[in-house]
C-alpha cells in the first residue's frame, strides 16, 4: 500500500520557499525537512506550487526529491537536506504553473521509508527566473510534521540550512 506523505492543506507552510536562483546560475532548490511517525511507502507527494510573474514569466522544470537530514534532529533550525534518496519520475514545466497556488503531485517510485527525518526539496538545475520567481507552499497531515525549510546553497553546491540563508 502507497502513502501520500502530504495531503492535508490545513496546515501551509507560508514563509519564504521561492526559488530564487543566484544570478546568472540557474540551479535553485526549497525544501521542508519533516518527520515521519511510522514507515512508508512513497508513490507521490502533492505540494502547492505558483508562479509570479511581473514581467517576463519564469522558465524551465522542477523536479521533487526526498534527503535524508544532516543532523537528523527534527525542528532544527542548522539542519539540511542530505544524501539523495530519490527524484520524482515527472517534473513541472514552470510555464504551465498558474499564477494561482495550484495542487501539484510529483510520483515516485514506491519508495520505502522507516520512520524519522527527511527533507521534500523541489529543485530546478535550468530555471530562468526573468521577471518572476516559483514559490512552493508544502503541508502536513497528521502522519507527519514540517519543520524547518533548506534552500540551495549555489556557491557550496549543497543544500544550506534556514539559518546559514539568514
Amino acid at each position: 500500500m502507497s502513502t501520500k506523505i502530504v495531503t492535508n492543506y490545513n496546515k501551509e507552510i507560508t514563509g519564504s520557499q521561492g526559488l530564487y536562483p543566484a544570478e546568472p546560475a540557474t540551479n535553485a532548490g526549497a525544501g521542508s525537512q519533516f518527520i515521519l511517525y511510522a514507515a512508508a511507502v512513497v508513490s507521490q507527494v502533492k505540494v502547492k506550487m505558483n508562479k509570479q510573474v511581473w514581467g517576463t514569466p519564469p522558465t524551465g522544470t522542477v523536479v521533487a526529491r526526498l534527503y535524508g537530514s544532516h543532523t537528523n534532529t527534527f525542528r532544527d533550525m542548522g539542519d539540511y537536506a542530505e544524501g539523495l534518496i530519490a527524484e520524482s519520475t515527472n517534473n513541472v514545466d514552470i510555464g504551465d504553473l498558474s499564477t494561482s497556488p495550484s495542487e501539484i503531485t510529483f510520483a515516485f517510485n514506491d519508495v520505502s521509508l522507516a520512520a524519522g527525518i527527511y527533507f521534500i526539496c523541489l529543485f530546478s538545475s535550468n530555471m530562468v527566473r526573468n521577471d518572476g520567481n516559483v514559490n512552493v507552499r508544502t503541508t502536513e497531515q497528521s502522519a507527519s510534521s514540517i519543520g524547518y525549510i533548506t534552500f540551495w546553497w549555489e556557491d557550496q553546491s549543497r543544500w544550506g540550512s534556514y539559518t546559514e540563508w539568514d
